[in-house]
């Protein structure tokens, strides 16, 4: 995980925005194993929020960028089969430290863990 990737997503596609002032690119990266019977689609069904210090909420799908190693796109995986993707958020540069990531599967609730 990396709070401020700005400089590893720009370098990553030459069409991603930079961020506008007081904002930066937060990175995760992504380790999923699929336990249900048929297969699934891990990119559509993790979905990854950071909530900032002031209680904002920042999605990943708040700005379209091009990620290194994506979670998003990735083929659908088989019972017991995993993949590893990263997910990018726009996020606030003030106070990140101090913010939590969000992580739902399948729009359920989410589990919260530290942004450091």
């Amino acid at each position: 995980m990396s709070l401020n990737a700005t400089d590893v997503i720009l370098a990553e596609n030459p069409y991603n925005d930079v961020p506008p002032e007081g904002m930066q690119y937060g990175l995760v990266s992504i380790d999923a194993t699929y336990t249900g019977v048929d297969a699934g689609d891990p990119g559509n069904a993790i979905r990854m929020s950071f909530v900032s210090a002031e209680g904002r909420t920042y999605d990943e799908f708040d700005v379209s960028v091009v990620t290194p190693n994506a979670l998003f796109g990735q083929n659908e995986i088989y019972a017991g089969t995993s993949t590893t993707g990263n997910i990018a958020v726009l996020i606030p540069s003030t106070n990140a430290e101090q913010g939590v990531w969000a992580l739902s599967v399948d729009f359920g609730d989410p589990a919260f863990f530290a942004a450091q």
